[in-house]
């Protein structure tokens, strides 16, 4: 059985059978919806499903204007994009925002040591 909890520092996630929403959406039943339907959607471990769901995220398509405008009302929503984040009370590790962390770190070290060879 699925429960709902709320996190003031992510947007949306799902930790095992429990999902956590920034509390603020309940401002945005549109965006709440679109987020929980995403959420639902996830296993209760990680799979490469999962990820291939995030990158695609088909839920959220039709929305991204009011997503970003939530963002950036309620910023410590940003803290969902850290690979480590603390949710409820545990400390979640999103294993995608690992890959794309360390996607963009290996970008950036290759420009800064282009620019500097």
């Amino acid at each position: 059985m699925m429960v709902i909890k709320y996190s003031p520092n992510v947007i949306g996630c799902r930790i095992g059978n429990e999902i956590y929403l920034n509390p603020h959406l309940k401002e945005c039943p549109r965006l709440y919806r679109a987020i929980l339907m995403h959420e639902k959607k996830h296993s209760n471990r990680f799979t490469i499903g999962d990820l291939k769901l995030d990158l695609q995220s088909e839920d959220l398509k039709g929305i991204r204007r009011e997503y970003w405008g939530f963002m950036i009302k309620h910023p410590r929503a940003f803290l969902s994009f850290l690979p480590v984040t603390k949710v409820g009370k545990y400390w979640g590790v999103d294993i995608a925002m690992c890959l794309f962390w360390t996607f963009m770190m290996a970008v950036f070290g290759m420009i800064f040591t282009g620019v500097l060879l």
